[in-house]
C-alpha cells in the first residue's frame, strides 16, 4: 500500500469542461482544452497528484458523446471489470466527479445512465456542476432539485466555476469551488472503502474455499 493512490475520475459530456477543472483543481494545464469538441483521447488517462499530503491518481475519460454512448459505455465498462471488488482496494475508483453542465436545463438521458451505472458498482458520485457563474441563486437551487429528482437520491453537488473571466459589464468573476471539491474529495476517502468492503469480503471468502477445494 506504500505506493497506493487514492483514485478519482472525472467523467462528463463532451464540451462541460472536465478538462479545465482538472487545470483548476491541480493548478496546471496538464489537460488540453477546447470549446465544444473532444479533448481527450478515448479511453481514460491518467495524472499523478497530491491534495495535502494524500497522493491522488486522477483519471481523466474521453468526452461522452451522445451519438456515441454504446462506444463510451464500452470503454467504461472495461475499465470497472479492471476495479471490480475482485481487486484489491487500491486499483478501484474511489471518488468519481461526474460533470454536469450548469447551463443545461436538465440531465440528459445518457448521463443518468452512466450515473446509474457508476452507483450501481458501489462507487461514491460527486456531482460538479460546472460553469455554475452562469446561475443565479435562484436558478442554481432549482436546478439542483431537478438533478436530485432526476437522479433519484440526493448526491452531494458541487458548484464550480473553473476560469476566472470579465462580465460584459466589466465585472471580474473569480474561479470558485476549489476548496469544497478537495474537501469532498477527503470527505469520500473512508466512505469509498467502506461501501464497498463487504462484497470485497465476500470475494475473497470465495476465492479461498476454492482455493481450498482444489487442494483437497
Amino acid at each position: 500500500m506504500s505506493k497506493a493512490f487514492y483514485n478519482t475520475a472525472v467523467v462528463g459530456i463532451t464540451g462541460v469542461g472536465k478538462s479545465s477543472l482538472i487545470n483548476y483543481l491541480f493548478g496546471d494545464k496538464i489537460a488540453q482544452t477546447g470549446i465544444g469538441r473532444p479533448v481527450t483521447e478515448r479511453g481514460f488517462s491518467s495524472y499523478e497528484f497530491y491534495i495535502g499530503k494524500l497522493p491522488v491518481k486522477l483519471f481523466d475519460s474521453w468526452g461522452l458523446e451522445v451519438n456515441k454512448v454504446s462506444e463510451w459505455t464500452e470503454d467504461l465498462n472495461k475499465e470497472l471489470a479492471l476495479r471490480g471488488t475482485d481487486k484489491p482496494a487500491e486499483e478501484w475508483f474511489h471518488t468519481i466527479l461526474f460533470c454536469i453542465n450548469a447551463a443545461g436545463t436538465r440531465i440528459q438521458d445518457a448521463e443518468l445512465k452512466v450515473i446509474e451505472r457508476f452507483l450501481e458498482e458501489r462507487y461514491r458520485v460527486v456531482i460538479i456542476l460546472t460553469k455554475a457563474d452562469l446561475l443565479n441563486e435562484e436558478d442554481e437551487a432549482e436546478f439542483i432539485k431537478k438533478m436530485h429528482s432526476s437522479i433519484g437520491q440526493e448526491l452531494p453537488i458541487i458548484p464550480v466555476c473553473s476560469v476566472s473571466r470579465k462580465s460584459r459589464r466589466g465585472v471580474t468573476i473569480e474561479a470558485f469551488g476549489k476548496e469544497e471539491v478537495q474537501a469532498q474529495i477527503y470527505n469520500n476517502f473512508w466512505d469509498s472503502i467502506v461501501v464497498r468492503l463487504p462484497p470485497r469480503c465476500r470475494r475473497v471468502v470465495e476465492a479461498h474455499i476454492e482455493n481450498w477445494e482444489q487442494q483437497q
